[in-house]
This record gives C-alpha cells, sequence and structure tokens, in this order.
C-alpha cells in the first residue's frame, strides 16, 4: 500500500515538469529548481499523504560575478498530527496518562528569501560557502484529534494554543560540500551552518502572540565506506556509508511559539512531528535548549531491476540534551535522550526513502509507556 501511494505521487510530480536533484539537495540544477519535495502524511497513522512541501529556486541572476544568486521560497501546506506535552501549568509532562497529548493541525509555511555565493567550488561547479536572508511565515491552526475529547494543548496558558500566525526574519551562513553518488546511492562530504532567528511581536505577530529569537548551529557529515557497482558500472551491487547529524538550538523571547520550543531550527527545521531520536515520541522533551547527536549505517544494494530502486539496511544511534521549559513554574531540571535501533528501506528514485525502523529507547521514557517504537516513514535523520 505505501509503495503504490508513493509511486503514484512521485509520478503526480514528475508529470509536472519539475526537476527532482539527484546530486544534493540545496545546489541548483539550471534557471528553475524544485527540490525537496516532501509529503504531510495524516491517515493510517501517518503514511497516506495529506498535503506536500516544495523548494522553489530561481537562479537567473549573479549580483556576483562567478557565483550563485538564489531567489528561494520554501512552501508547504497540509494537514497533520502534531504533538504536545505541558501540564495546565506550564510543566513538563512525560509520563503515561489518560488525557491526549496529540491534535490535529491545519499547517502553512513559507520561506522567501535570498542566497549569496561567496566562495566557488569550481571543480563541482556550485558554490562552496553562501550567507542566506530569508523572511519565515508559520501559520497553525489547531483542532482536536479526530474522535479525541481534547488535549493537553487546550487546557495551557500558551497564546498560540489554538492558532498562530508567526513572522520572522532568518540569516545565516552555510558551508556545503555534499554530493550523491547516484549510481551506489551512497552520500559524501559535509553541510555546516550557523544561524539566527528573530521574530518580534512588532513584526505583525498578533495572531499567536509570538515574540522570540532563536540561535542554530548545524552540522551533518558524510564518509563512504565501500561501493561496487555490477561489471557495466551502471547499477549498485553493495554500498555502505556512515553519516552524522548534530544540531544545537537556543530559543528565547518573551513569548516563544509552540513550534518553536518544541522544533530545531535552521534552514531546514525538524518540527516538532518529525522524529529526532527516533523511539520517543515526537514533540517530547522540547525545551528552550536543545542539542542533537545522530549517528546512522547505511548497506544498501544491490539495485533492483533499474539504478534507482535499492533497497537497504540501517542502524542508528540518537542522543540528545535538552533544557530550560518557557512558561514552567517548576524551573524542571533538564536530562538526557538516547536510543538505538536498525531499519530497512527502499532508495526511490533519487527521490524518498521508504522505510520501516525499530528504535529503543535507552534513555528517557515514552509517554504511552511502551519499551520500544516501531515507525514507517518517507525519509530518515538525514
Amino acid at each position: 500500500m505505501l509503495r503504490r501511494l508513493s509511486i503514484a505521487f512521485l509520478a503526480l510530480v514528475l508529470c509536472s515538469g519539475v526537476e527532482v536533484l539527484g546530486e544534493d539537495s540545496t545546489a541548483p540544477k539550471g534557471n528553475w529548481t524544485f527540490t525537496n519535495i516532501e509529503p504531510y502524511t495524516y491517515w493510517l497513522d501517518g503514511i497516506v499523504p495529506s498535503g506536500a512541501s516544495v523548494d522553489i529556486l530561481y537562479n537567473g541572476l549573479r549580483l556576483v560575478p562567478g557565483l550563485d544568486t538564489i531567489l528561494e521560497t520554501d512552501v508547504g501546506a497540509g494537514w497533520q498530527t502534531n504533538y504536545f506535552y505541558r501540564k495546565p501549568d506550564g510543566s513538563p509532562y512525560t509520563g503515561p496518562g489518560e488525557t491526549p497529548s496529540s491534535f490535529d493541525q491545519a499547517e502553512f509555511l513559507d520561506d522567501i528569501g535570498i542566497r549569496q555565493g561567496l566562495l566557488r567550488d569550481e571543480e563541482r561547479d556550485r558554490d562552496l560557502l553562501e550567507v542566506f536572508l530569508f523572511y519565515r511565515l508559520h501559520y497553525d491552526r489547531n483542532f482536536p484529534a479526530m474522535g479525541g475529547e481534547g488535549s493537553l494543548l487546550y487546557a495551557s496558558a500558551f497564546p498560540d494554543r489554538q492558532e498562530i500566525l508567526a513572522n520572522a526574519l532568518h540569516a545565516g551562513l552555510a558551508y556545503d560540500t555534499v554530493g550523491v553518488d547516484v549510481i551506489h546511492k551512497t552520500h559524501s562530504g559535509v553541510y555546516a551552518e550557523a544561524s539566527a532567528e528573530w521574530g518580534p511581536r512588532r513584526l505583525f505577530n498578533g495572531i499567536g502572540d509570538a515574540d522570540y529569537y532563536r540561535l542554530n548551529a548545524t552540522f551533518k557529515g558524510f564518509l563512504p565506506i565501500f561501493a561496487f557497482s555490477e561489471s557495466a558500472g551502471t547499477k549498485n551491487l553493495l554500498s555502505m556509508y556512515a553519516a552524522g547529524y548534530f544540531c544545537a538550538d537556543y530559543a528565547g523571547g518573551e513569548s516563544i511559539p509552540i513550534f518553536v520550543f518544541e522544533s530545531y531550527g535552521g534552514r531546514y527545521p525538524r518540527w516538532s512531528n518529525s522524529p529526532t531520536v527516533y523511539g520517543l515520541e515526537e514533540g517530547l522533551y522540547g525545551a528552550d535548549l536543545k542539542i542533537l547527536g545522530n549517528l546512522e549505517l547505511r548497506v544498501l544494494g544491490p539495485a533492483i531491476g533499474s539504478r534507482d530502486l535499492v533497497p537497504g539496511l540501517f542502524a542508528f544511534l540518537d542522543t540528545a540534551y535538552y533544557n530550560g521549559y518557557f512558561m514552567d513554574p517548576a524551573d524542571s531540571p533538564g536530562g538526557y535522550l538516547a536510543s538505538g535501533g536498525a531499519g530497512i528501506l527502499v532508495d526511490f528514485l533519487n527521490f524518498a526513502d521508504i522505510n520501516a525502523y525499530f528504535a529503543y529507547p535507552i534513555l528517557g521514557k515514552r509517554v504511552d509507556g511502551q519499551a520500544y517504537a516501531i515507525g514507517f516513514g518517507f525519509s530518515m535523520a538525514f
């Protein structure tokens, strides 16, 4: 069922004439590029698509000779399940109970801005170092979960418990050498980024009362270990690579939105409904300061039929540190999280990783009291 839905979604994308990147996720190909196409999901435990997001890049200008000037909009809209884990007094809620902690959400996101290259990678004909400035819009409208009787969310005092329209400016510096071997599906190189986000109340933030700032540092690195092809060299026989991800995120201000303290920021945020420490509920342990580390090892192959349908196995170890809860009168202490696990995946036409995984929490507890988690998705941590 999941595979058929993914094939149908991909066919719709390809028939629309957009260009899906296979080499990397940020560099443009021609004047117009459509990339980072991802579905929102909702029905059947978050499997069926219920919206989509896409990054649209225009690279037809040159403010500096020999360097890219990229005009970009990253837009998404959909219906999803989201999560909230605070008691009515603002203190964290991390124990099993009958009160629902999930809710339905209609969401619209749009980042509009510019990326300007500073240093060029002549060998790969792309920018190595760039500076960026974006206007970031985030709209959420929350609803009781289907069949539910309300949520911890509506019992809280957070001003955005029902609706928020947050506007912010987001600026930073990024260094990128990441590339993808389209035959073996292995990644290589590093991506490093430092950014600041500022959403003051006077920036039209009356709905939901957002008044915050966020500082973020992100690093990810990829190391190919081996790669073997069939005799003609056109399809992957067996390959392996390691991946690492590190993110430090701090939010402050007079009124920090729920989506901010439950997420990691940067150019490509990890929202509260995106796994960070696999095996624990999404959005759990949402704090002002969050530090995340992911390690993953992937073994891929052999290709099935064509070069662009490649099964694989992966193993992962996730760790995190959290501290400080906005609007928590108890000043609850922070702590450490960790989980490990493994799974199977299919790399599908350089478009998505369809995967299933088993995760076991090592540090930290699930709210539902389960000792482990089994999950499904369209992409993993990297």
